[in-house]
C-alpha cells in the first residue's frame, strides 16, 4: 500500500481546452503552504482523489460533461442568434415603407402650402366693383372674407347683412359710388361697417395716425 506524503497536496486542473495539463488529466503535486494552482495556467486545482480508478472516471465524465454542455451552449447561441437576424430582417421593409409614407404625407403638405401661396398672390390693393365690397362664400365659422377683411357678423343667405368691426388685413380701395374713392391700408379698422345683402353701406375708419374718416357708400 502506497504511502501518503502529508506535505504535498495532489490536484487536477479544471481549465479543459485552455491547459494541456487539463487536457491531459495529469495529476499535479503541490508543495504544503504553496498556492494550489496549475502551473501552466494559473488556475484553481482540484483536490485529487486519493481512491483508485472509479474516482479517476467520475472525474472524466464530470469533464466530458462539461465539454459536451459547453457545445450545447454554443449550437443554441448561433441557432437562436440566427433566428433572431432573420427576424429583423425581416421586419425592417415595413419600417422603411412606413418612412416612406411619412415622405409622401409632407410632400402632400407642401404641396397644399404652394396651392395656398398661389391663391394669395396678387396686387397689393383690391378695388370694389359696381356693386360695393365683393365677398367670397363664408370661410367656415371664422367670417366671410369681404376682401379687406374678414367679417363676423350675421349672415344672410351666406352674405353679410348685419354690422361688425373688420380689421383691415390687406389694402384695399372703397369706391363710393359718387365719383370718389377712400383706400384702406393694413393695420386700420373699420368699425360699425354694415352690410345688407352682402353690399357694404357705411362705416367708419380708424386710421393708425389716430384719425377717424366715417363713409356711406351711394351717399
Amino acid at each position: 500500500m502506497a504511502t501518503v506524503n502529508p506535505n504535498i497536496r495532489k490536484g487536477k486542473c479544471n481549465n479543459i481546452g485552455n491547459c494541456g495539463k487539463a487536457n491531459a488529466q495529469e495529476i499535479m503535486e503541490i508543495a504544503l503552504g504553496e498556492d494550489f494552482i496549475c502551473p501552466e495556467c494559473g488556475g484553481m486545482l482540484t483536490e485529487a482523489p486519493s481512491g483508485g480508478g472509479g474516482s479517476k472516471k467520475k472525474i472524466i465524465m464530470a469533464a466530458a460533461a462539461a465539454v459536451v454542455a459547453a457545445g450545447l451552449g454554443i449550437g443554441g447561441y448561433f441557432i437562436f442568434g440566427s433566428e433572431q437576424s432573420d427576424t429583423e430582417i425581416t421586419n425592417s421593409p415595413s419600417a422603411g415603407q412606413e418612412g416612406e409614407g411619412a415622405g409622401q404625407g409632407q410632400t402632400g403638405a407642401g404641396q397644399e402650402g404652394e396651392s395656398a401661396g398661389q391663391g394669395q398672390t396678387g396686387g397689393d390693393t383690391t378695388t370694389g366693383g359696381n356693386d360695393g365690397v365683393q365677398t367670397t362664400p363664408p370661410a367656415g365659422p371664422k367670417g366671410v372674407d369681404v376682401g379687406f377683411g374678414i367679417y363676423t357678423g350675421k349672415l344672410y343667405e351666406g352674405q353679410p347683412d348685419g354690422r361688425a368691426d373688420i380689421k383691415v388685413t390687406k389694402n384695399y380701395t372703397l369706391d363710393l359710388k359718387n365719383g370718389k374713392t377712400i383706400d384702406l391700408v393694413v393695420g386700420e379698422t373699420v368699425y360699425d361697417a354694415v352690410f345688407e345683402e352682402g353690399r357694404l353701406i357705411r362705416g367708419e375708419i380708424h386710421r393708425k395716425n389716430g384719425e377717424r374718416e366715417p363713409f356711406n357708400i351711394g351717399n
